[in-house]
């Protein structure tokens, strides 16, 4: 469901940095709470955005999650941040972060449709079933045609039983 096909663009990096390094950065930023922990030439979103689909990509949640996590304090209002943020916590289980960071893509771009899906899902999840359900509606409210969307209310009637309405 999660899928980042992006090559990273390292241009704007310097040349002797290389993307573990960048990584190792990022995780003692993140431990530290802070963005000092940075080189200067990577507190950019664009830097943060790469690294965090090169992480996602890789199956490496905990450093996506570290991260994304960064890139939500450099771009507080970016739906993109905090969507990658929640794929992040979703890919290790972790629901409850999952949702709430969802929740906050969400308010950044409230007709999002992929957005509402990844909500839908990690409540879905979660085992809240009545909040997932009423996520796919409004997806499908806002893009009826939606495959990802039709596919996902599907796979949920199903799951529930109600074999009819797959």
């Amino acid at each position: 469901m999660f899928e980042f096909n992006d090559e990273p663009e390292w241009s704007g990096l310097r040349s002797e940095f290389d993307v573990e390094e960048l990584l190792r950065q990022c995780l003692r930023a993140h431990t530290q709470g802070s963005l000092q922990a940075l080189e200067g030439s990577i507190c950019l979103p664009e830097h943060m955005e790469h690294l965090t689909s090169y992480c996602l990509e890789r199956g490496r949640y905990h450093e996506a999650i570290a991260v994304a996590s960064l890139w939500t304090m450099l771009a507080p209002y970016s739906a993109e941040a905090w969507d990658r943020l929640g794929v992040a916590h979703s890919g290790v289980g972790s629901h409850r972060h999952a949702v709430e960071a969802f929740q906050k893509a969400l308010a950044c771009n409230p007709n999002d449709v992929e957005i509402i899906l990844h909500l839908a899902a990690a409540y879905s999840e979660a085992g809240i079933v009545t909040e997932a359900e009423a996520y796919l509606d409004y997806a499908l409210l806002l893009d009826p045609t939606s495959e990802d969307a039709l596919w996902q209310k599907a796979v949920f009637a199903q799951r529930r039983g109600y074999y009819r309405d797959a």
